[in-house]
């Protein structure tokens, strides 16, 4: 991939898949969490020799011999573009910056929230979230399932994910700014003349606008579904350890960069090491 060859790589063959919309465009799912959240990886725990292991697909690709034939930096980077429009292309970037981020500089890297077992998720503080309804702001009052009360909400970011997902509290928050309440199935369905101006903070960084085209989807001549819906039965099962999955619509409106250390002032990574160290990194 990229240039770069694994010599082996554990798989999990699926002969039935469930909530994935697997189809004749792609055949496999690449997961991109941190190397601690490997189901495989527990089965077929890994070696630090060269024999075959249950090792993440990241772990192998910087942990290729020798080293240089591995990726200088331990980063990937992603962009997703947006249907019907060819302004940003859909890339993944292993240990490199697009060509036009001139100043790595500019990219904003913060430190992951953990875990009890350690750093699973690329998950951050939810500081805020704000609608702006003609022109005046409407912040959107937070509330944390997963942290207990008075806590800040915890958001993963994650590229298999084609919604936002989050609690009903949170979500009708935003939709109550603009007038919207949730049908009798619990779903958001937003005029589709009405946009959906909405920002959202995360850990210390300056707020995250979202193009308003990214938050709905048509399913009318007359109302377009939100792409920001509650699922509150995800947000209480002990597996999702967070309020709010950011998922595509949120990664269109950001650069990405999944760092397994962290860079320098400048926003430049150093020699490869062997512990991981993670940043998630946001422009």
């Amino acid at each position: 991939m990229g240039g770069y060859s694994l010599d082996s790589q554990a798989l999990a063959a699926a002969t039935v898949v469930t909530s994935e919309p697997l189809s004749a465009a792609f055949s496999g799912i690449l997961g991109l969490a941190l190397p601690l959240n490997s189901i495989i990886a527990e089965l077929i725990p890994p070696v630090t020799t060269n024999s075959p292991d249950g090792a993440a697909w990241a772990s192998n690709l910087f942990s290729i011999t020798p080293t240089s034939a591995a990726p200088a930096h331990r980063f990937l980077s992603l962009l997703l573009s947006r249907p019907g429009s060819d302004a940003v292309p859909a890339q993944l970037g292993i240990g490199r910056h697009p060509e036009f981020i001139t100043q790595p500089s500019a990219v904003q890297y913060a430190v992951l929230e953990s875990d009890v077992r350690g750093t699973l998720f690329w998950k951050v503080d939810v500081r805020a979230i704000t609608v702006w309804v003609d022109g005046q702001e409407r912040p959107v009052q937070l509330s944390s399932v997963v942290n207990g009360p008075g806590a800040l909400p915890s958001a993963v970011l994650d590229s298999g994910v084609p919604l936002i997902l989050t609690t009903s509290a949170i979500a009708n928050g935003i939709y109550g700014a603009i007038g919207v309440a949730p049908d009798n199935k619990g779903q958001y369905y937003v005029p589709c003349t009405t946009p959906l101006n909405l920002t959202i903070t995360l850990d210390d960084r300056p707020p995250i606008p979202l193009h308003p085209l990214d938050l709905t989807s048509e399913s009318g001549s007359t109302f377009c579904t939100g792409v920001i819906q509650a699922a509150d039965s995800v947000f209480t099962a002990p597996t999702v350890p967070a309020d709010i999955i950011l998922g595509v619509p949120f990664l269109r409106n950001t650069y990405t960069v999944m760092a397994y250390e962290p860079p320098d002032d400048a926003g430049t990574f150093g020699a490869s090491g062997d512990s991981i160290k993670p940043r998630l990194g946001l422009l």
